[in-house]
C-alpha cells in the first residue's frame, strides 16, 4: 500500500512539472516533430542553467588565477650614496623645540626610508616622497643636538649615513617684570624627569596578510599617560597608560602604500612628545606589479574569458527568447497549445442505451 502511494505521489509530481514546462511524452518513432511541440520553458531553463554554470566556472577560474598575482614582492637594492640634510644647517641655534628636518634622499629604486637619529637616538622616520626628498618633524632637546639621517631599504638593509648636522636648542627664558622677584623653581619641579618615547624598530612593515605593529616604550615624566596614534589612513586611537613600559598596537591597512604614523604621548605634568614613524610595505599593488611582469597580456579570446562571454550569451538568449515568445507570438502560441491539447484529448466511448 505504501509503495502504491509513493508511486502515485511521484506521478503527480512529474505531471505538475511537465505541465509547468509544457513537456509532452512522445513515442520514439525517429520522426522530427513540428516546432509547435517544442517546450520553450524547458529550453529557457536549460539555457539559463548552462549560462550560469559557465559564468560561475569562469569567475572561479579568474579568482584562482588572480590570487596568484595579487601582490608581488620587489627587490630592494642598497643605496650607495648617503642622504643629505639641508635643514637645519650645521651649527644652527634656535629657541624653538619643534622643527622639521628636511633633506635629499639617495637616488635608488625602490625608494628608501629615512631614519633620523638625534644624539644616537631615533626620533623619527619617513619614506622618501615623489620628489626624492624627506621631511621629518621632531622635537629638539635642550642643548646640543647631533642629527644624522640613515637610509633603510624596505627590506631592512642600511646604506651610508649622512654627515652629522649640529643644532643647538636654547629654551627661551621666562619673562620677568621690573620690580618683581621671580618665583624660584621648587625641588619637585626641578626633579621631574623628561618624558621619553622610544620605538623598538626603525620603521614599521606590513603586507597583505600582515598587520602593521607599533612597538614602543613610554618612560619618564609623570604617570599616568595618554598615548594617541594616527595611523595615516584616517584612523586614530587613544590609550590611557597607568604606568611606564612597553606598548604594542597593531593596525590593518587596506592599501599597499607607505604611510606616516604620528604617535603622541602626554603625561600629567603637561609634557608632550610627538614622533613620526614610517609604515611601508615590500609589496606592490597589481597595477604596479603588472609593470614588472614579463608575461604577455592574454587576448580576450583566450583562456576563460570567451567561456564567460558565451555563458552570458546563453543567459541573455534565454531571457530575450522568453520575452519574444510571450509578447510577439503569444496569441499564436496559445492557439497552437490549444489545438495540440484537442488533438491528444482522449475520446470517450459512447454509451449504449
Amino acid at each position: 500500500m505504501r509503495y502504491t502511494k509513493n508511486v502515485t505521489v511521484k506521478i503527480k509530481t512529474m505531471r505538475t512539472l511537465h505541465k509547468t514546462l509544457h513537456l509532452q511524452h512522445r513515442s520514439h518513432t525517429g520522426r522530427v516533430l513540428h516546432h509547435k511541440h517544442t517546450s520553450y520553458r524547458a529550453l529557457a531553463v536549460v539555457f539559463v542553467l548552462a549560462g550560469l554554470f559557465i559564468v560561475g566556472l569562469n569567475v572561479m577560474t579568474r579568482v584562482t588565477a588572480d590570487s596568484l598575482y595579487v601582490y608581488a614582492r620587489i627587490a630592494a637594492p642598497v643605496p650607495t650614496g648617503p642622504p643629505i640634510i639641508t635643514h637645519p644647517t650645521n651649527g644652527a641655534v634656535t629657541d624653538k623645540a619643534a622643527i622639521t628636518v628636511d633633506g635629499i634622499c639617495p637616488v635608488v629604486t625602490p625608494q628608501v626610508v629615512i631614519v633620523l637619529l638625534d644624539n644616537g637616538n631615533q626620533v623619527g622616520s619617513t619614506p622618501c616622497d615623489a620628489s626624492n626628498n624627506f621631511h621629518i618633524p621632531i622635537t629638539l632637546v635642550a642643548g646640543k643636538n647631533s642629527l644624522v639621517a640613515r637610509p633603510y631599504t624596505i627590506t631592512g638593509d642600511t646604506g651610508p649615513d649622512s654627515a652629522a648636522v649640529t643644532a643647538t636648542y636654547n629654551p627661551p627664558l621666562p619673562p620677568t617684570v621690573s620690580g618683581t622677584i621671580s618665583t624660584p623653581v621648587t625641588t619637585s619641579q626641578a626633579s621631574t624627569p623628561p618624558l621619553v618615547l622610544t620605538v623598538d624598530t626603525p620603521f614599521i612593515t606590513f603586507g597583505p596578510q600582515k598587520d602593521a605593529v607599533w612597538l614602543g616604550s613610554v618612560s619618564g615624566g609623570t604617570a599616568p599617560y595618554t598615548l594617541s596614534i594616527n595611523w595615516g589612513d584616517g584612523t586614530t586611537e587613544s590609550h590611557q597608560l597607568g604606568q611606564p613600559g612597553q606598548q604594542n598596537y597593531q593596525h590593518h591597512y587596506r592599501l599597499m602604500q607607505p604611510y606616516d604614523i604620528t604617535v603622541q604621548v602626554r603625561d600629567t605634568s603637561g609634557q608632550i612628545v610627538t614622533r613620526h614613524y614610517a609604515a611601508v610595505t615590500p609589496y606592490i599593488a597589481p597595477p604596479v606589479a603588472s609593470l614588472f611582469s614579463t608575461r604577455p597580456s592574454p587576448s580576450i579570446w583566450a583562456g576563460p574569458t570567451i567561456f564567460g562571454l558565451y555563458g552570458m550569451y546563453l543567459v541573455l538568449l534565454a531571457g530575450f527568447g522568453w520575452l519574444w515568445l510571450h509578447t510577439t507570438n503569444a496569441p499564436a502560441y496559445a492557439r497552437v497549445r490549444t489545438q495540440s491539447a484537442r488533438q491528444h484529448r482522449p475520446v470517450r466511448a459512447k454509451s449504449k442505451r
